[in-house]
């Protein structure tokens, strides 16, 4: 019997990362008939993924549709247990993270989201201007106290699940899909080289919705490969405006948005103003900060 479903949507994988992703998950404590490996290929060009060897319990699917949020969508359609994981193709479970898993919502049948530890493995070392930004590469430790919500969708959790290594119960995020599923859906998510997201926000805010709980739970502890591209200047900066606009507008169709949508006749001279009191030329993490800025003044302008 599948106890739960380990869900990769991927594109374009690199062969000996994606390869060391599923060497971890054939190294779970819990017995191989006990959980599914589904890869969601999302209309990958590389072929790399009509070679792979694949055991008894992985299969491959196909989501045409470009975007992450489609290819999770085919993951949850295709999954046959209650209980399911997001891995990205880049994070490498501890051995116990199924187990922890299954433990944690067997004893919690409030939580309908969970996450953990993501610890870096960077393939080159980061520059010091990166460091304060790390956390924008779905990396995360909380410490060792198990954290829990409350049901409120007034406040988002400071500790809520990130995508790399979520894991849901399945009858927590029927209203998500059915919402993705609908018109109205409106929050994207990473589609090819873009960089806007949101997923990940508008999942926990549904499950908050839906009246469930989500927790950090310090024993899922991943770690999560970052590549030497992701550790550039020119990507951080992408990073840092793309992660600000999609949360705007997280927020702002959840109708807990803090902040006043501004008109867009005025977005030019409000980025301007936040050039020179961020002082964005003085160094490269200030143009970091100058780039956040940028991302919600363009993300309040965009629901105005």
């Amino acid at each position: 019997m599948v106890t739960i479903s380990v869900i990769i949507p991927t594109y374009n994988p690199t062969k000996y990362i994606l390869e060391n992703t599923l060497m971890h998950l054939r190294k779970q404590s819990i017995p191989n008939q006990s959980y599914e490996i589904i890869i969601v290929d999302n209309n990958s060009s590389n072929q790399l993924l009509s070679g792979l060897q694949l055991y008894d319990n992985e299969r491959i699917v196909h989501e045409p549709k470009q975007g992450l949020t489609y290819a999770r969508l085919k993951g949850f359609e295709v999954a046959k247990s209650q209980y399911m994981l997001l891995c990205d193709d880049d994070n490498f479970l501890h051995n116990d993270y199924l187990y922890q898993a299954i433990h944690f919502l067997d004893h919690h049948h409030e939580a309908g989201a969970l996450g953990g530890k993501s610890l870096p493995i960077f393939e080159t070392k980061p520059e010091d201007w990166l460091l304060p930004f790390k956390n924008k590469l779905a990396l995360r430790d909380l410490g060792d106290d198990v954290l829990i919500s409350n049901t409120s969708v007034n406040e988002y959790p400071p500790f809520a699940p990130m995508g790399a290594g979520m894991v849901l119960r399945k009858s927590a995020i029927v209203h998500y899909i059915k919402k993705i599923q609908s018109s109205h859906h409106q929050i994207t998510d990473r589609t090819g080289a873009s960089l806007i997201s949101g997923g990940d926000n508008d999942m926990v805010f549904e499950i908050l919705k839906a009246g469930y709980k989500v927790a950090y739970v310090p024993q899922l502890t991943l770690e999560h490969y970052i590549n030497k591209q992701r550790l550039t200047y020119d990507y951080m900066q992408r990073l840092c405006y793309g992660i600000e606009k999609s949360w705007v507008q997280v927020l702002h169709q959840h109708q807990v948005l803090p902040w006043q949508p501004v008109h867009p006749n005025t977005a030019l001279l409000r980025k301007l103003k936040a050039y020179i009191t961020t002082k964005a030329y003085i160094s490269k993490g200030n143009y970091l900060k100058y780039m956040e800025i940028c991302g919600r003044i363009d993300g309040l302008s965009s629901v105005y």
